[in-house]
């Protein structure tokens, strides 16, 4: 019996495995980015709506 056919299929489950987890570590990231985002935008959405009337108007005297 040759020990290296044994051993190659494991390695590769390993890598697969590592793969999975690899990409399920981006998608967080991506969705935890992505959320972040929202929230910064939500917050200025806020900000906004409780004084809408600034930034709309600039007084400019010479």
């Amino acid at each position: 019996m040759n020990i290296s056919q044994l051993t190659s299929p494991a390695p590769s489950l390993v890598n697969a495995a590592s793969n999975g987890d690899i990409v399920n570590m981006l998608v967080l990231k991506k969705a935890m980015d992505v959320a972040q985002q929202q929230g910064s935008a939500q917050t200025r959405m806020m900000e906004q709506s409780v004084n809408p009337h600034l930034g709309q108007r600039i007084d400019v005297r010479a």
